[in-house]
């Protein structure tokens, strides 16, 4: 595997640990840092768009318990 390969390999995974730290601790964060994380994922440069990715993260965040 290229070295390219496997450093997006690695930044994916620590995305993945990151974004996973965020939903145990989102019940936690302020209203305001929640609506900002909110925001941002709906312009995060170099990713593809998703439609409606703030509704689908609020229901992903209000179907579990994150605690």
């Amino acid at each position: 595997m290229p070295d390219e390969q496997r450093a997006r390999l690695s930044d994916e995974m620590i995305l993945t640990h990151f974004g996973s730290a965020v939903l145990f601790c989102w019940n936690e964060l302020p209203p305001g840092a929640q609506a900002q994380i909110l925001d941002q994922a709906n312009d995060v440069i170099g990713l593809a768009p998703v439609p409606d990715v703030r509704s689908r993260i609020v229901d992903l965040l209000s179907s579990r318990s994150w605690k």
